[in-house]
């Protein structure tokens, strides 16, 4: 797997923090069902399927400069 901009997942988070934050302020559950179909289609294919992945390659990351940093896409490993 190639490596992913760090700043990709922190957009993701931030805008599915907000898009939560919306449903609950709001008790809509057409955005509670947008949120969960996004978690779904990220579980199921990976941080290039989701949704808010492509908007972040798509839209954001041609407006920021180059990353600084990158990160595997696989989620971290704990061990005790």
């Amino acid at each position: 797997m190639d490596d992913i901009d760090v700043r990709g997942p922190r957009f993701g988070a931030a805008v599915t923090a907000v898009v939560l934050a919306a449903a609950l302020i709001s008790g809509s559950a057409w955005l509670l069902a947008w949120q969960t179909f996004a978690f779904a289609l990220g579980a199921a294919g990976g941080v290039g399927r989701s949704p808010y992945g492509w908007v972040f390659r798509r839209v954001v990351r041609p407006r920021l400069g180059p990353p600084t940093e990158f990160e595997s896409p696989r989620p971290p490993r704990f061990a005790q």
